[in-house]
């Protein structure tokens, strides 16, 4: 079986029941991670967040709900660059396997073949509209690409030991979030691919690891409004630029 990361909250019993005989019958063992809860975050836990100058990135304010996210992720990352296993499969509470998704444990374990040579690969699609770019095929069903806009969700996904060592020393993950800071291969200076198709979708419920209502920043200053808009057009036109670079590079790995 493969041993997989849940993040969970530690008084969730019953869905981790749930949660464990949902990933035993797609041939995954379960290790649960206990949730960093927004309304438990101490100031200690914030003050990264606070501190990180976000407001000159992002156009909404961290909330704690937010923070709880990112840290529970952290808490994975680290566990696996200071671990012996060279990757993880880490999920969010609310993701569930595609229902024509039969073959999950042999994916994943074709995957872990790679690891190698792979830094990020997300197993969940929240912008199956963008432009997939085909990169390797894993068999006849499966390939992984790379999504020319940023695409993000932390629902499900790989990470390597050295993408991990990588993340957790980048200097955009208190200002962006676990999400975008995780999928911006443009920034973060990791091979990020996108299983396609991908395995994973969200169950509809409310995830326990979420993003709360988006907050407006508290005293927002026209330098914070142009610092944010030269930020969105420096950060896409780096990507937009470096894509065709990229794609070759990419695809170069796996010939």
């Amino acid at each position: 079986m493969q041993d997989v990361f849940i993040i969970s909250p530690k008084t969730a019993s019953e869905r981790r029941r749930m949660l464990t005989e949902r990933f035993a019958a797609i041939g995954c063992r379960v290790n649960f991670i206990d949730a960093a809860m927004g309304d438990a975050l101490t100031d200690a836990d914030k003050r990264p967040f606070l501190e990180s100058k976000a407001q000159n990135y992002a156009r909404y304010a961290h909330r704690d709900t937010a923070i709880g996210a990112s840290i529970s992720h952290f808490k994975i990352w680290q566990m696996i660059a200071d671990g012996a296993a060279e990757y993880g499969f880490i999920f969010e509470d609310d993701a569930i396997p595609i229902a024509e998704a039969t073959d999950v444990e042999q994916v994943m374990s074709k995957l872990g073949k790679l690891s190698g040579r792979i830094d990020v690969v997300s197993l969940f699609d929240s912008h199956r509209h963008r432009p997939h770019v085909p990169i390797h095929r894993l068999d006849a069903k499966f390939q992984l690409s790379v999504v020319r806009y940023n695409a993000h969700g932390g629902v499900a996904y790989m990470i390597s030991k050295a993408a991990a060592q990588k993340l957790l020393n980048d200097r955009y993950r208190y200002v962006l979030g676990v999400d975008r800071a995780m999928y911006n291969w443009g920034l973060n200076g990791c091979d990020v691919l996108h299983l396609d198709p991908p395995l994973f979708i969200e169950d509809g419920r409310a995830s326990t690891v979420t993003l709360s209502a988006r907050a407006r920043w508290a005293n927002d200053r026209w330098h914070h409004k142009l610092a944010r808009k030269w930020w969105i057009l420096y950060s896409s036109l780096a990507k937009r630029l470096r894509l065709l670079f990229h794609t070759r590079r990419m695809r170069a790995r796996f010939d």
